[in-house]
């Protein structure tokens, strides 16, 4: 490639981010690849490389791919002013929230702390001062902030909290691709199956799964998907797809926004240092370790006909410890 123009694996080196990021991004109008005559990936200009980087940077201040495509697309600079005091303005809110949160607790560690039975007596004098004295903020329409503000304000300092599930067993349909955009090709050949079948009329419980095979590597950054459709039992499948048993079992699930792909990070660390749950994979980087991507609320997606699904699971095999 020139030095003007960069293939999608060579920007994601540079920048540290998965080449499906970036083809998220592409889908939601963020970025633009081109095509060279006789080459089978996309590529991106200098015009392009340098709008990734304003993302990038964009989302460290966690501002949302919308407020992002705005100040990115508008020539206007008060949009961006708009957007930018608007968050400053949430932030307040949060702050306020969390010195309610911290004053409360400081309280609470003074009631219990004297008392020889603890217990949540809300007629005790203190407790009497948290529902009567405390300050509340104001909230957008000058209305007295609620607790369901300050949950979702507390909830933004913890850590991830993965759900531990159990998948069952499924008779599935598998679409493999390796090559460009392989994520889109093997989705195409699930979709137009699902929709010859009209899988969701027998399968109001459908679902969709999906890993790298073979994962991108520094090496060979030529990767392949594979997704997987459940399907009836009886149900048979022809090429180019194939039928399989997924034989299921217990996962570490947990949610994300799509294209919130850095979040693999932050599930592989909670189940490293879990210590009631160890992974259960087989270690294999050919299959994305047997962890998995489901795609949520396929029943809708298929059933309406839906453009793209707006969230998904990540999922990662674990068991008990021994040692829990």
């Amino acid at each position: 490639m020139t030095n003007n123009l960069k293939t999608i694996s060579e920007v994601a080196k540079h920048y540290e981010v998965t080449s499906r990021m970036l083809r998220y991004y592409e889908k939601m109008g963020l970025i633009q690849s081109t095509r060279v005559s006789g080459y089978a990936y996309r590529v991106y200009n200098a015009e392009n490389t340098e709008r990734i980087q304003k993302i990038l940077f964009l989302r460290k201040l966690r501002l949302s791919l919308k407020e992002i495509g705005v100040i990115l697309n508008s020539s206007d600079a008060q949009q961006a002013i708009e957007i930018f005091e608007q968050n400053i303005y949430s932030i307040d809110q949060k702050v306020s929230a969390y010195s309610i949160l911290r004053q409360a607790y400081e309280q609470l560690i003074t009631v219990f702390q004297r008392s020889v039975l603890p217990e949540l007596n809300l007629k005790d004098e203190v407790l009497q001062s948290l529902l009567t004295d405390l300050p509340i903020p104001e909230t957008t329409l000058k209305e007295e902030i609620n607790m369901t503000t300050i949950n979702q304000a507390a909830s933004q300092l913890k850590k991830i909290e993965p759900r531990v599930i159990h998948v069952p067993s499924y008779s599935v349909a598998a679409a493999h691709f390796i090559g460009p955009e392989p994520e889109q090709q093997a989705f195409n050949q699930i979709k137009d199956f699902v929709q010859k079948n009209k899988l969701w009329e027998p399968m109001s419980d459908i679902r969709v799964f999906g890993f790298n095979h073979p994962n991108p590597s520094e090496k060979n950054p030529t990767y392949g998907y594979e997704f997987w459709v459940t399907i009836p039992e009886d149900l048979e499948v022809t090429a180019p797809l194939v039928k399989k048993n997924f034989t299921g079992g217990e996962y570490a699930a947990h949610s994300i926004v799509m294209g919130n792909f850095q979040e693999w990070g932050l599930l592989e660390q909670w189940v490293s240092e879990n210590p009631q749950y160890e992974y259960r994979g087989n270690g294999n980087p050919e299959n994305m370790f047997d962890s998995l991507e489901e795609h949520l609320n396929a029943y809708t997606y298929f059933k309406n006909n839906d453009s793209d699904f707006p969230q998904m699971d990540l999922m990662i095999p674990v068991r008990r410890s021994d040692n829990a």
